[in-house]
């Protein structure tokens, strides 16, 4: 008898498969990506109710969604292709990938999701905070590109601790001359409060805030493509 059952594998390498291609897919009409992302993450949040009754730890997939948009971008942008660094191997043998790297021998650009950065024979620096997205690229030494902080949901005190993260990376690290500190805000509407917080932090250079809809002078915030763009 042939066993048509499928495997883990197929079934969650289907599912990460199909985001990379709607990614693609956003990246390539030119619209607003951030609205693209937002309305994938806010009906996928649905789905898991039908399911098992309730959406709690589907965080993930905004954080997903927004680190293999940067991902195809910069691999766009450069014509590089992220290879992976394997860390260890699981108790059945498989590879955990650590970083992502354009070049395993001697590489000039690293990408992570959601792990502290520590030197592994690279000549990296060490991120105190396990960041939900790191770049960093290497000139004479590795610096900082752009750190990412990424909300499915915030409210004011999760909002104040991931600003302040990103302010404790300016200080703390080696940037890049053109370095990019960006929240990623998966929330359309802001308390008064959250404003100004907001306002407060992307008045400073190099310090970027992205929300779905459309640009708000009030608190200053950008198009996910134009960080993108300067990274």
């Amino acid at each position: 008898m042939i066993n048509s059952k499928k495997n883990p594998e197929e079934i969650i390498g289907g599912f990460f498969n199909s985001i990379k291609d709607y990614i693609l897919e956003l990246i390539d009409s030119k619209t607003n990506i951030m609205d693209g992302l937002y309305e994938f993450a806010h009906q996928s949040w649905e789905i898991p109710k039908k399911y098992k009754g309730n959406s709690s730890q589907l965080g993930f997939v905004a954080e997903y969604l927004v680190f293999e948009t940067v991902k195809q971008h910069i691999e766009r942008r450069t014509g590089i292709s992220f290879l992976t660094k394997v860390r260890t191997k699981t108790f059945n043998g498989a590879d955990e990938t650590y970083y992502f790297l354009n070049n395993r021998n001697d590489p000039s650009h690293l990408l992570c999701q959601g792990l502290r950065i520590n030197d592994t024979g690279l000549g990296l620096p060490n991120l105190v905070y396990a960041h939900d997205i790191s770049y960093l690229i290497k000139e004479s030494n590795w610096l900082v590109k752009a750190i990412f902080e990424v909300k499915s949901f915030f409210d004011f005190p999760s909002l104040k601790e991931d600003i302040k993260k990103l302010e404790f990376a300016e200080k703390n690290y080696p940037l890049d001359k053109n370095y990019a500190l960006v929240f990623v805000g998966f929330k359309n509407v802001l308390s008064r409060k959250e404003k100004e917080l907001i306002s407060k932090f992307t008045i400073e250079n190099n310090h970027y805030c992205v929300l779905p809809g459309k640009r708000k002078s009030e608190i200053g915030n950008s198009l996910l493509e134009e960080v993108l763009n300067l990274i």
